[in-house]
C-alpha cells in the first residue's frame, strides 16, 4: 500500500481569512492526503523545520494580503541552504 501524500500548511501571520485554509485542509483530508498543519504566527525556519521532520512532499502557506509571495521566497531559499529538493509550483502554472 501507497503512503499517503503528506502536505504541511501554515499562516504566517493570522490576518483574520482563516477560514479559506481550513477549507483545503478539510478538502486535502477528504481526498486522502494526510495534513499537518502548524497554525498562525509561523516564522520561515518553523515552516522549514517541520517540512524537513514530517519529510512532506507540499508546503502550503495562506495569506490574505499578498505578503506570502516574499515569505515563500525565503522558505525555498532557506529549504535550498539546507540542500532539500524544492520544484516551485504556483497556483497559475500548469502542469
Amino acid at each position: 500500500m501507497a503512503s499517503p501524500i503528506r502536505i504541511l500548511t501554515a499562516v504566517p501571520i493570522c490576518d483574520g481569512h482563516d477560514s479559506a485554509i481550513n477549507t483545503i485542509n478539510l478538502e486535502f483530508i477528504r481526498h486522502g492526503i494526510e495534513v499537518i498543519y502548524l497554525g498562525y504566527h509561523r516564522s520561515v525556519s518553523d515552516i522549514v523545520r517541520a517540512a524537513i521532520q514530517e519529510d512532506v512532499s507540499a508546503i502550503g502557506i495562506s495569506s490574505y494580503n499578498g505578503g506570502h509571495i516574499e515569505f515563500f521566497a525565503e522558505v525555498i531559499g532557506l529549504l535550498r541552504g539546507r540542500h532539500q529538493s524544492v520544484r516551485r509550483r504556483r497556483r497559475n502554472d500548469h502542469a
